[in-house]
């Protein structure tokens, strides 16, 4: 089964943190160890929020805006997707994020129409 892990991040709590309680060395350990056992599809770290661009629609045409559409003290700082066997798994993986200040971490399934040519 597949499952996003949607990394969100409290900006404000992440700098007031130091280098050494951000645990770098530890998230890259952890990608790493979750790559070895093949239970990583992808996985990225988005760019800050000040570089999105967001399209809607006006009048059935499509507007480009820059920055986030919505305001918010969080922000999502990245994706994971993973192919493990239960939702089970998927959570055990995302409580052992190893950078516990500043962050959190939603679990959702991936609807099995998306990897099946939605």
């Amino acid at each position: 089964m597949k499952y996003a892990l949607v990394i969100v991040e409290d900006e404000a709590e992440l700098s007031s943190l130091s280098d050494a309680e951000r645990d770098f060395h530890e998230v890259v350990r952890w990608f790493a160890d979750l790559r070895g056992q093949r239970k990583v599809i992808a996985s990225g770290r988005l760019e800050p929020r000040g570089t999105a661009r967001t399209v809607s629609w006006k009048d059935r045409d499509p507007v480009v805006t820059d920055g986030p559409f919505i305001e918010a003290k969080e922000t999502i700082a990245g994706v994971v997707l993973l192919d493990v066997e239960s939702y089970a798994t998927a959570l055990d993986i995302a409580k052992s994020w190893p950078s516990r200040q500043g962050y959190r971490i939603e679990v959702r399934p991936i609807s099995q129409a998306t990897y099946e040519g939605w």
